[in-house]
Order: C-alpha cells, then sequence, then structure tokens
C-alpha cells in the first residue's frame, strides 16, 4: 500500500524510488517533475548499517504484489548492489537504479 502511494509520485521517466532504512525505520521517498515529492516511513527490524538505494517502482511492485505475509525480507549489501526480498519459499531479485 505504502509502494503504491509512493510510486504515484514518481517521475514518469524512470518511476523511482528511494529506500532508506536506518536504526528501527524505513522511508520511502518519492520525487516526480509534475506531482510533487511524496515520504512514507515505516517500522522495520534493521540489521546493518545505514543503506540508501534506488529502485524503479513498478519492479518493487511486481514482487510485493505476490506475496501473501504482512512480514516481507529486504537483503541489501550496499546501494548499487542485487536486493533480495524473501517471504516464506519466495525469493525476488531486484537491481537498483544507478545514481550519478
Amino acid at each position: 500500500k505504502i509502494l503504491m502511494q509512493s510510486s504515484n509520485v514518481t517521475n514518469p521517466e524512470n518511476r523511482s524510488i528511494v529506500f532508506s532504512a536506518s536504526d528501527k525505520e524505513l522511508q520511502i521517498r518519492a520525487t516526480g517533475s509534475e506531482a510533487g515529492d511524496g515520504t512514507m516511513t515505516m517500522e522495520a527490524t534493521i540489521e546493518g548499517g545505514v543503506v540508501e538505494v534506488n529502485f524503479n517502482a513498478a519492479y518493487v511492485g511486481e514482487a510485493l504484489r505476490v506475496l501473501s505475509d504482512e512480514t516481507v525480507t529486504f537483503q541489501f549489501k550496499d546501494n548499487d548492489s542485487p536486493v533480495r526480498i524473501d517471504e516464506g519459499d519466495f525469493t525476488h531479485v531486484i537491481m537498483p537504479i544507478k545514481t550519478m
């Protein structure tokens, strides 16, 4: 639900959303040239350091649409590496959008 709300304001050229994980929360930010900015924050269990990754909202949405559990695991290595999404027997890998 949060992802869908954030993706509504994304720039149509790249549909970029930013996941920022730190301490005990995950923040999802989107910026659009016409719709402005949107930020959603949710509680999360974070292990490791701070990470910020850009994604195409459509790709993350495709993975999350097939999940039924409310708890999903995102495994981030760093800002530019593939991200693994797990729920039960389901595993999906998403490549981040490279930033300049």
